[in-house]
């Protein structure tokens, strides 16, 4: 049997003990140390045993010192370390990415906030490919992003939307090599993260990502045949003989109705070419036949394919566009198809408003109301061009529009295309639905007082009738001043009925309204006078400032003796200085040459220096 080794510890205690002393582990023999023999005058010690070939017990470790770290720790310290130094640089770019996304989905990507946002988010990315210059890489999976096999974002609702919805229309990865630029970084926010949110992919974002052609984002995406067993593929490709068969023979029928509707000097080849314009499938079965043939959304590519093999410039694209367009509806009508052609128009309605080609968007809704109007199966079936109107002005868009017109800088018009956009919104706004009065009260009163607030006040005053009660709900929303028109408005339509909507409202806390009604109310314009004049000796100033703009807002001039009497009152000098010009700037406006006398008397007796009485 192998002899027993002594630990360090044990050898190194035996050898520094003084002779005699008993170490920590006397009480072991080791075949190995032989003790020296004890000097005389000390009592010997007992006989040395016989080294035994048993292996001696381990000795007893000694005690840590209590300052030393443990290993544990150490090993723990060592190991947080390597795990901070393996982190993804994925994961700070992307806690950076997702402090956009609120602006991102309220204001959009074309507003000055989503610019600024699209600015920080491409500075995120710029920063983690100076530490990643072989560009980023991330998979995607329907809750999270991952880098390497770990989790490098993994957000919470609402923005759990963005890996889901990739994920789902088969993105597995995404590259970003360096050289991106912020307007590629647009891009690809608007189809990840905008369109989504407004319904236009349809969930495809896979083919929006592949259609948009960014040279520096490039997305990987799922093949959903690759896995497929071969009676599979028999069965699909059996499916798609089918449809292509039902596709040829949609396209006879439509180039034969072409031939009697269409511009007569188109040539049969330009017929079937308006026809695959004008075709539209089921998105469920026919979506990718849906994207080509759209008559109202033509791709890029295929536009530039058809474009080679026809040789013709974009004017006469645009034209014969014009042509065909108002058939093709005339033709969804009859087939109870309409909705897809108008859901085509309304998504690309809605990237040129966003775009800002506002004046693009007008000649395409103006052209086809036009070429409509003269159509003669229009009226067989109930195709308005009230519906084309509603399409590509939706509020949605009219939000937009307004948002830009109101944009301090003029960035988004010149002074010709802005009236334009002013004249078509003005026409387009009463052929509208008419339950959207609640937000065009909501998008007056963020409006600056001026034509853009008339502009919005010209839809509720068009429809109010049957929406008075939706006004009368809003009106503790709203600025005073636009809180007092729409009172009046609403009450005016109401007639008889209006007494009883008005009278809960002298109770009100809001004082304009409270002053509104009560002008509203009186029987007479001295009675008015009267009220409003008592109403400046109460305590709170809101009231007493609301009745000086009700006797302006309704020129109540019978409340001039009433208001002079409050001015040459002992107490006049202790109101704020506000309230005091408040008062002599209503009674110049209702009498100026009784205001200019008290100012003459008053100058007089005080002078023109301060004076603590006045």
């Amino acid at each position: 049997m192998p002899r027993h080794q002594p630990t360090p510890h044990s050898g190194i205690s035996a050898l520094n003990q003084p002779h005699g002393s008993p170490t920590p582990h006397s009480g072991i023999s080791s075949p190995l140390v032989r003790p020296e023999p004890p000097p005389p005058p000390r009592r010997p010690l007992a006989p040395m045993p016989e080294p035994s070939l048993a292996p001696a017990p381990m000795p007893e470790p000694l005690p840590a010192a209590p300052e030393a770290p443990k290993a544990a720790d150490l090993q723990a310290d060592a190991q947080a370390a390597a795990k901070k130094d393996a982190e993804s640089p994925l994961k700070s770019m992307f806690e950076r990415f997702e402090k956009a996304l609120p602006s991102v989905r309220h204001y959009g990507l074309d507003h000055p906030e989503g610019h600024a946002k699209v600015r920080q988010v491409h500075r995120a990315i710029v920063d983690t490919l100076r530490e990643v210059p072989n560009g980023i890489h991330f998979a995607v999976h329907p809750f999270c992003f991952s880098d390497g096999g770990q989790t490098v974002w993994e957000p919470g609702p609402p923005n759990d939307q963005v890996p889901y919805a990739m994920a789902s229309s088969g993105v597995e990865d995404v590259r970003i090599a360096p050289g991106v630029t912020d307007e590629e970084i647009r891009t690809f926010l608007q189809i990840v993260v905008v369109d989504p949110q407004l319904g236009l992919l349809e969930g495809d974002i896979g083919a929006a990502l592949w259609e948009a052609g960014l040279d520096h984002i490039v997305a990987t995406v799922r093949d959903d045949m690759a896995d497929a067993d071969a009676r599979e593929q028999i069965r699909f490709f059996a499916e798609s003989e089918e449809v292509a068969a039902d596709v040829k023979s949609e396209l006879a029928k439509v180039v034969t109705m072409m031939a009697q509707t269409a511009n007569p000097n188109l040539a049969r080849a330009d017929r079937a070419e308006a026809a695959a314009m004008a075709l539209t499938t089921d998105t469920a079965s026919f979506r990718a036949a849906e994207r080509a043939t759209s008559v109202l959304r033509l791709g890029q590519a295929t536009a530039t394919a058809l474009g080679t093999q026809l040789s013709i410039d974009k004017d006469q694209w645009r034209e014969r566009f014009y042509d065909i367009a108002p058939a093709a509806l005339v033709d969804g009508a009859m087939r109870e198809d309409l909705n897809i052609l108008l859901a085509e128009l309304d998504a690309h309605a809605n990237r040129l408003a966003r775009a800002g080609k506002w004046v693009e968007l007008l000649e395409i809704h103006d052209t086809i109301i036009d070429r409509l109007d003269g159509h003669p199966e229009r009226e067989s079936y109930e195709l308005t061009t009230e519906i084309i109107t509603r399409t590509v002005f939706s509020w949605d868009r009219i939000r937009i529009a307004f948002g830009m017109l109101n944009d301090e800088e003029k960035r988004f018009f010149d002074e010709e295309s802005e009236m334009r956009v002013r004249q078509s919104l003005a026409a387009a706004i009463p052929q509208l639905e008419s339950d959207m009065v609640g937000s065009f009260m909501r998008l007056a009163n963020e409006m600056p007082e001026g034509d853009l607030r008339e502009l919005a006040l010209l839809y509720v005053e068009h429809f109010i009738q049957g929406n008075q009660k939706v006004i009368i709900d809003m009106l503790d929303d709203l600025e005073p001043a636009l809180s007092q028109r729409m009172l009046a408005a609403a009450a005016e339509t109401l007639g008889p009925r209006a007494e009883e909507m008005l009278k809960p409202i002298l109770m009100s806390r809001n004082q304009a309204l409270r002053c509104e009604a009560t002008a509203l109310l009186a029987p007479s314009p001295e009675m008015l006078g009267k009220q409003l004049v008592r109403l400046l000796a109460s305590s709170d100033p809101s009231l007493r400032s609301a009745s000086l703009t009700t006797m302006l807002r309704y020129n109540v001039r019978h409340a001039g003796p009433g208001l002079v009497g409050v001015i040459e009152a002992q107490d006049f000098s202790g109101r704020p200085r506000t309230e005091q010009r408040q008062m002599l700037d209503t009674l110049y406006a209702l009498n100026p040459p009784r205001a200019e006398s008290l100012l003459s008397a008053m100058l007089s007796r005080h002078g023109m220096l301060a004076d603590e009485a006045l």
